[in-house]
């Protein structure tokens, strides 16, 4: 498998991740409504938005980008309630470019498809674009046009999130295989996936986009090794480093198997109860400005962890201990979460069937939503917006509920996105 290919079928289905404040006048396909965050000198207002990314789109609480099932970028805003293709081209049928057996592009598509491999920010009058196919970090200006080659990251990465902060793009990623560098027929370097590696190799690539340097902020190679969660608040960047100390082995496989080895001390009856005991965690906070990394924890175990707004939350058995980043305790919860919301608002979690938030100071539950899981899973709330995967008349799909409503367990306005579903094409 050449490496190009992989880079494709993982850009489709899930890297566009965007952060800071996205949006454009989209004067093709309809303006949307409510604020404007370009101004009509094209420069952007970050301090007006909360913005997160999640399930491969970006979130703030006016409005959503997200990929529909033909791999288009969509616009959904929320005081309109509406979707919109991402487009500027009057007129425009919002097809995909026609190319010939061999590849050539006969006819121009839509630009909406344009951004299907690219994860996409745009920050003060320009663009900054990472191609998933050929590694290269692109400026361009506020329509995604007149593009400027700024960086590269190596090709043998593989990026699993990608966002941006204080000018620099950052890129999180794992690798389970050998890289075997070779050269095509033209002399171009490619990357071959080779034979899977025992360990597991992770780590956290910053691009200068002002030089295009490439720093590695963190790198570890373990069983199972995975940045899990991130946070960028102010000039920190908080992430979570989780691994096995053993060999990580599927409960799908036989254990009959001669090719799965148990690890020393342990039987295929008692693996997967003891499992749990061998996997660790670590919080650091990486420095933007100085580039300095520090421990917040390090070889930690738990239930589960979570990085809230100030603090991070680790559930025990039963009880759920919180800790400033600084490292400082906070208090004990008397339940153990099962999963956590994304917000600014605290910690947003689940207590039994119910979600909850809790006010750290003081250690009470502060409100309560009862709606049940069945029908709305609550993922990220984000002001006066929820968003959460809701189940509509045709099945699951990515949807909105306005916040007051999910506390007031309403879903009589709820709404599901237009064809997001990820089906094959």
């Amino acid at each position: 498998m050449v490496m190009k290919a992989a880079r494709n079928n993982r850009g489709k289905c899930s890297v566009l991740v965007l952060l800071f404040c996205v949006c454009m006048a989209l004067t093709a396909c309809g303006k949307h409504p409510g604020r404007e965050p370009i101004g009509e000198d094209g420069t952007v207002s970050n301090e007006d938005f909360v913005c997160l990314s999640m399930f491969g789109s970006f979130f703030t609480e006016n409005y959503v980008l997200y990929h529909d099932n033909h791999f288009r970028l969509q616009f959904f805003d929320v005081s309109g309630k509406t979707d919109i293709v991402f487009c500027f081209t009057p007129g425009c049928s919002h097809e995909e470019e026609k190319r010939s057996v061999t590849g050539e592009v006969l006819e121009k598509g839509c630009i909406a498809y344009d951004f299907s491999r690219y994860t996409v920010m745009l920050q003060g009058d320009y663009c900054y674009f990472l191609d998933n196919e050929t590694g290269e970090v692109v400026r361009s200006d506020a329509r995604g046009e007149n593009r400027k080659v700024v960086g590269r990251i190596p090709l043998y990465i593989l990026p699993d999130e990608v966002f941006f902060s204080e000018n620099a793009l950052y890129v999180t990623y794992c690798n389970n295989y050998e890289m075997i560098e070779t050269k095509d027929e033209n002399g171009e370097i490619r990357w071959i996936v080779g034979d899977a590696k025992e360990k597991r190799s992770c780590g956290i690539l910053r691009v200068d986009l002002a030089d295009g340097r490439c720093t590695e902020v963190f790198q570890a190679e373990e069983y199972s090794a995975l940045i899990q969660q991130y946070d960028v608040r102010g000039n920190h960047l908080y992430f979570q480093y989780s691994y096995y100390d053993i060999p990580y082995i599927s409960p799908n496989m036989e254990t009959t198997d001669s090719s799965v080895t148990i690890p020393e001390g342990l039987t295929a009856e008692n693996y997967w109860e003891e499992m749990p005991k061998h996997a660790w965690y670590g919080i650091y906070d990486y420095n933007i400005t100085t580039g300095e990394l520090r421990v917040v924890a390090e070889k930690q175990q738990s239930k589960g962890v979570f990085l809230c707004k100030d603090f991070y939350a680790v559930a025990r058995e039963e009880t759920t201990e919180l800790y400033r980043y600084t490292g400082e305790y906070l208090r004990k919860l008397d339940f153990s979460f099962g999963r956590g919301v994304r917000s600014d608002s605290g910690l947003i979690c689940n207590k039994g069937q119910d979600t909850v938030l809790v006010d750290e100071t003081t250690g009470e539950i502060v409100k309560q939503s009862t709606i049940s899981a069945d029908q709305f899973v609550a993922h990220a709330i984000i002001g006066e917006s929820c968003y959460g995967y809701y189940r509509g008349e045709s099945g699951w799909s990515l949807g909105y509920l306005p916040t007051k409503d999910f506390w007031e367990n309403n879903l009589s306005n709820a709404v599901v996105f237009a064809q997001r579903e990820m089906t094959s094409k």
